[in-house]
């Protein structure tokens, strides 16, 4: 009985166009570009002097767009970092297969 279901091309067909769409709604969720809004406080302080230090706030809004076809994961939005704000709305930041940026653009606020 089994035999005859599965050697018909029709149910073939089915398996194969159902897998299909399993394997891509799979792609669609993993690559879906994430929301970020994270806050962190961090310490600034001097290597020379470390007793001079002070707290700072970092702020992270944006998207971070994953992909698993080869290209760099990507993060769209804003960094503020104590009163420094840059902006990677317009060109987002590139990350290695090691999961490491440069993080290279002008500072909208001081």
């Amino acid at each position: 009985m089994l035999k005859k279901i599965f050697n018909s091309a029709i149910t073939w067909l089915v398996i194969s166009f159902l897998l299909i769409i399993v394997c891509t709604k799979i792609f669609m969720i993993a690559t879906e570009p994430k929301d970020i809004h994270y806050h962190y406080d961090g310490i600034k302080y001097s290597i020379e002097d470390t007793s001079l230090f002070e707290k700072t706030e970092i702020y992270i809004d944006g998207k971070f767009k994953s992909s698993l076809l080869g290209k760099p994961n990507e993060f769209l939005g804003k960094i503020k970092i104590r009163d420094k704000e840059f902006d990677y709305s317009a060109y987002p930041i590139k990350f290695s297969n090691e999961n490491l940026a440069p993080l290279e653009h002008q500072i909208i606020t001081e």
